[in-house]
């Protein structure tokens, strides 16, 4: 899989409403009449279908996020290899059934950014019930956090990763 360079797509876009040809297109931005070929055949289809064209850039994922997805992906790797060198092609089969599943339901399952928000008050909230309960725990009680110059609020989020 790989990522759409959205500025190419916007710029193909930009020339191909103008009324450009996709030669046209070619010449002037240097990309290969196929690549303008696509993308045009990919606008017309959309707009035969009524839908907006969307050109929304999607940042870049930082070092921990990318080294996180790394390790998870050669750990599927791993858990693969395992089976096939056991000879269970039947669990491998399962496995990738499992990992095919998650891959369809994921942009279902993944927290939109409110979502995620709410979880981490829910979260805070409960800590700070779990706190009053215990208030010689000296890692999250409200004393602790108020003797750093903090609140309980900032210690717990300073704990948990920004969306």
């Amino acid at each position: 899989m790989y990522e759409e360079d959205v500025s190419k797509n916007l710029e193909i876009f930009k020339k191909w409403t103008d009324g450009r040809t996709v030669r046209e297109i070619s010449e002037e931005t240097g990309y290969p009449i196929s690549t303008v070929g696509y993308y045009v055949h990919k606008f017309n289809r959309k707009a035969q279908k009524g839908e907006p064209m969307d050109f929304t850039q999607v940042p870049k994922a930082d070092k921990v996020t990318l080294a996180l997805n790394a390790s998870i992906k050669l750990n599927a790797f791993q858990i693969m290899k395992n089976y096939m060198d056991s000879g269970d092609y039947i669990g491998l089969y399962y496995f990738l059934m499992d990992v095919k599943l998650i891959k369809e339901l994921g942009r279902d399952l993944i927290l939109t950014k409110d979502e995620y928000n709410s979880s981490i008050g829910v979260l805070i909230e409960s800590i700070k019930a779990a706190s009053s309960d215990k208030p010689n725990n000296n890692n999250l009680s409200g004393k602790s956090a108020r003797s750093k110059g903090i609140s309980l609020d900032e210690a717990i989020r300073s704990m948990v990763p920004d969306y």
